[in-house]
């Protein structure tokens, strides 16, 4: 073999091995990070027990805010509203009644009564003052003077009591009845609102737009208060989960934009920034090896938003990155 020959060989060992070096340097020097794919999830349950009477959806459906989802038969509860209805419209009579005072009828009736007191009170005056005078003459007893005389103390008393009856059926009733009537309404009406919010809950509508992911219940079943009867996913409101060593946390910030990749989706890679960064640890994921020099390393729990909305990503869907391809 000829030296020009041995040359070339030993050239292209050389460059092979440049090429080999540099792409183990390079995955070397690669470190990908895995996350998961998170997304807002909505655990629906009602907030009394009643028998499911009809279902409007199915699993897999999208409903939207508002729809109903879920009706309960509740018929207890459907008969305590009507109790607590008739109660608060019986204290809301009372209260009526307390303020707009006594009847003309009765006032009426009354006047009658002091004008017949003080006519009584008349013919007594002239009784007593008869029988006094024949008293003074010896004709008639001391025991009818003093007969007479209380006849006219009575009737007086009579005069009085019938005008204070009157004076109170005009005023009306008192201050404090007034307050007592008007607070027993209060807590009639109170306690019909209570009785129709637990009356409301056996309809159950979507609080958010989004796709039924569980429905763990069939009609004609009896649910306890508490219970999940519903799931909701908004597949627009995602993000991916990232649990950190606390030795990476330096290479990001709150608004931290970097790259992703869905292998679930398999589109090019996904824009995202950083929303939040755990305030503390959760627990040690890498231990020291060494006995001195070296320390057990936390692990940070930080989320990344997608910069555009992007409704194919699920719960549960893996994303890695390369981290140091990340801009510090």
């Amino acid at each position: 073999m000829d030296k020009k020959k041995k040359i070339a060989i030993i050239a292209g060992i050389v460059i092979i091995l440049g090429l080999l070096a540099l792409f183990v340097y390079k995955e070397n020097k690669k470190m990908i990070i895995q996350g998961e794919v998170d997304t807002k999830t909505v655990d629906l349950s009602s907030k009394i027990t009643g028998r499911v009477k009809k279902i409007n959806v199915k699993k897999g459906d999208i409903v939207k805010a508002g729809d109903v989802l879920v009706v309960l038969d509740t018929p207890d509860i459907e008969a305590k509203t009507q109790q607590a209805q008739a109660a608060a419209a019986y204290a809301q009579y009372q209260n009526l009644e307390v303020n707009n005072g006594t009847r003309e009828e009765q006032k009426a009736m009354a006047l009658n009564a002091v004008h017949k007191a003080q006519s009584d009170l008349v013919l007594a005056s002239k009784t007593y003052n008869r029988i006094n005078n024949l008293n003074r003459e010896g004709v008639v007893s001391n025991q009818k003077t003093d007969e007479a005389r209380m006849a006219y103390q009575n009737a007086k008393q009579g005069v009085l009591i019938a005008q204070n009856n009157y004076r109170m059926l005009v005023n009306g009733s008192r201050y404090e009845d007034k307050l007592m009537a008007g607070a027993n309404v209060r807590r009639a009406v109170g306690a019909e609102k209570e009785a129709k919010s637990y009356l409301d809950e056996n309809v159950i509508r979507a609080p958010i737009s989004g796709q039924i992911t569980e429905l763990p219940i069939e009609e004609g079943e009896l649910v306890g208060a508490g219970y999940t009867i519903i799931t909701i996913v908004d597949v627009t409101d995602n993000w991916v989960v990232f649990n950190l060593r606390e030795d990476l946390l330096s290479k990001i910030k709150m608004g931290t934009v970097f790259n992703v990749k869905i292998p679930a989706v398999g589109k090019k890679p996904i824009k995202v920034k950083v929303d939040y960064i755990s305030a503390m640890g959760n627990f040690a994921t890498w231990r020291a090896t060494k006995v001195r020099g070296d320390f057990d390393l936390k692990t940070f729990e930080v989320h990344a938003r997608p910069v555009k909305p992007d409704s194919e990503l699920r719960a549960g869907m893996s994303a890695v990155t390369d981290w140091n391809k990340i801009k510090r």
